[in-house]
């Protein structure tokens, strides 16, 4: 898992510089996937990509939509997060702290096998 991580993490900053999509650059030429393109989609090319960011303890999710439920839950369309950028928005937390979410954002990062490594949330 570590491996799979640190890999992850190589291949985006890779992709980022090379594509010159770095930090917070324009992003303009990148592809934006749907969320039901980005469940089947595998490369190592950056895309941008819409949807609701969860995370619960350890496990990070970019979801299609969050259930109403308090706190938040995924919908039935998920990509699991292997990586995240050390900047993060401001984001919504549950009483206990347990859960914190953020309802729409756009992100650029690698997206392969249902996962993706996120380089950076586009403004």
């Amino acid at each position: 898992m570590i491996m799979r991580v640190l890999l992850t993490r190589a291949l985006l900053a890779t992709a980022l510089s090379v594509g010159g999509c770095g930090g917070n650059s324009s992003d303009q030429g990148v592809e934006h996937l749907s969320f039901k393109q980005a469940l089947t989609y595998s490369s190592d090319t950056p895309v941008t990509l819409t949807g609701s960011l969860l995370i619960e303890g350890e496990r990070v999710r970019l979801c299609d939509g969050l259930a109403e439920s308090y706190p938040p839950q995924c919908g039935a369309r998920r990509l699991e997060v292997v990586s995240l950028p050390r900047e993060m928005p401001d984001m919504e937390e549950s009483s206990d702290g347990r859960v914190r979410w953020i309802e729409q954002v756009t992100v650029m990062g690698v997206v392969s096998g249902g996962e993706i490594a996120i380089g950076h949330f586009v403004d």
